[in-house]
């Protein structure tokens, strides 16, 4: 870990110093993933491998995707978001409602979550899934390549803190 000074305020007084860690993992993607009409989960982006993290160590693990499309459906409609460690759902890291009304790529989402790493290899991933199936296939989370006029990419990092 780097050593940063101490500012010292007045005699007595200091602030501890704030360390900003890179990703150890870093994924981005540049495609437009469509979700199934069915509600069932699919991988909207996935580390390439698995990592080991001394047990107990605080992990960020970070998402962004610049679009969405939720399309609305009578009744209204919600685009669960997970994360998940291999197979296992750790939780909704976030959930979009759409109500009757379509939502057209007008959203992007960042979300955050902060966990304690279990010891062993862990593979984090992102799925999304519909709460109600239905048959257009208007919902989907994209990124894209970045440039003038151009989405960035989405992403999915995980640092230790």
């Amino acid at each position: 870990m780097p050593k940063v000074p101490n500012l010292v305020l007045e005699e007595g007084t200091w602030i501890p110093p704030t360390v900003v860690t890179e990703p150890s993992q870093y994924k981005e993607a540049t495609s437009l993933v469509s979700m199934p009409t069915n509600a069932t989960a699919i991988t909207v982006i996935e580390m390439d491998a698995a990592e080991t993290w001394t047990s107990g160590t605080t992990l960020i693990i970070e998402f962004y995707a610049p679009a969405l499309s939720v399309e609305g459906v009578l009744g209204g409609q919600v685009l669960f978001i997970s994360l998940f460690e291999g197979d296992t759902e750790l939780g909704y890291l976030a959930q979009i409602s759409s109500g009757n009304d379509d939502i057209n790529g007008s959203r992007s989402i960042f979300a955050q979550r902060r966990l304690a790493a279990s010891g062993a290899a862990q593979t984090f991933k992102v799925k999304g899934r519909l709460a109600v199936a239905h048959t257009s296939a208007g919902d989907w989370i994209s990124g894209g390549a970045g440039g003038v006029t151009t989405q960035l990419p989405m992403f999915l990092s995980v640092r230790p803190l």
